[in-house]
């Protein structure tokens, strides 16, 4: 007998995780980030966004943000960010990769 969820392996509890996992995506809109977030079954796996060197130290202020926002949301639910496992990666030609200030980012109490 349950008493409380659902079956795991239900359709019921996908849709109900999907329903759930939904607000992650409102948070990060919520900071006006735009870019691609890929999801896959009951793992986020990044936020991807396009920004060029010369905002590079207002995005990652902005990510900062979002993440303390997620982590906040995480909390409320008594899940738990794992910031260990948070990578930061910047991808271009060398030319707009000299060009950045950014080196590091302080992520909840995580450096990146």
């Amino acid at each position: 007998m349950l008493l409380f969820g659902v079956p795991q392996g239900s359709v019921l509890g996908l849709l109900l995780f999907l329903l759930y996992a939904a607000q992650i995506f409102d948070i990060i809109a919520s900071f006006r980030l735009s870019g691609y977030r890929y999801t896959y079954a009951d793992d986020s796996q990044g936020l991807y966004i396009t920004v060029t060197p010369s905002i590079s130290q207002t995005a990652a202020a902005e990510l900062d943000a979002c993440v303390k926002g997620l982590d906040q949301w995480m909390g409320s639910y008594r899940l738990k960010l794992n910031a260990k496992k948070t990578r930061l990666i910047w991808i271009g030609i060398g030319q707009q990769l000299a060009k950045l200030t950014v080196t590091q980012l302080q992520l909840i109490n995580s450096v990146v």
